[in-house]
């Protein structure tokens, strides 16, 4: 499976540098526009948690016990390719390296019991597996009330390339966005 990461890295990039994040204040966190004419026609998330981690930080093996772990509980969210509002949390002022989302089927307003759910052209698939997604770059959050809004192409290309339920997991980690931020 062939991803291409520079379109999603530049996006992100840019971002984050225009917008940076909160200090100890507000970040509302957004998935940003993508390729719309793609076969993807339908896809539900469940957030769980979500971890912003320091240039120093680990992240730990179980992912449950992470210390930086932030109870982020939108619920389940309908990605839309005119971008997706996921909500907002609050985090510290300082130098992150990463932005991680965990997808459970037991988040908090998730009421379908499925981690993800997709529709494309191969077929309707879904997943109770937790699945783990990395935004990895460097970016320095100062300021609040901020708005981070995360390129998604190659998460939307992971989903549409799907044939499997199987699959899911494994191919949505693999097409986390990796780049300079």
């Amino acid at each position: 499976m062939h991803f291409t990461r520079t379109h999603s890295a530049v996006f992100i990039a840019t971002a984050l540098t225009l917008l940076g994040c909160g200090s100890d204040g507000n970040v509302t966190i957004k998935l940003g526009t993508y390729n719309g004419s793609r076969a993807l026609s339908a896809t539900t998330l469940c957030f769980k948690r979500l971890r912003f981690k320091m240039s120093s930080e680990a992240t730990d093996s179980d992912v449950t016990k992470d210390s930086d772990n932030v109870d982020f509980t939108p619920g389940e969210i309908t990605l839309s390719d005119s971008g997706t509002n996921i909500g907002a949390t609050t985090i510290p002022e300082g130098t992150y390296q990463r932005l991680e989302f965990d997808l459970e089927r037991d988040g908090t307003g998730c009421t379908s019991g499925k981690s993800v759910q997709l529709t494309n052209s191969s077929g309707t698939f879904s997943t109770t597996d937790r699945v783990t997604i990395k935004f990895e770059g460097t970016f320095t959050a100062t300021g609040s009330n901020k708005v981070l809004e995360l390129g998604v192409q190659n998460i939307v290309d992971a989903l549409n390339a799907i044939t499997n339920s199987n699959n899911i997991k494994d191919d949505l980690e693999a097409a986390g966005v990796k780049g300079t931020l």
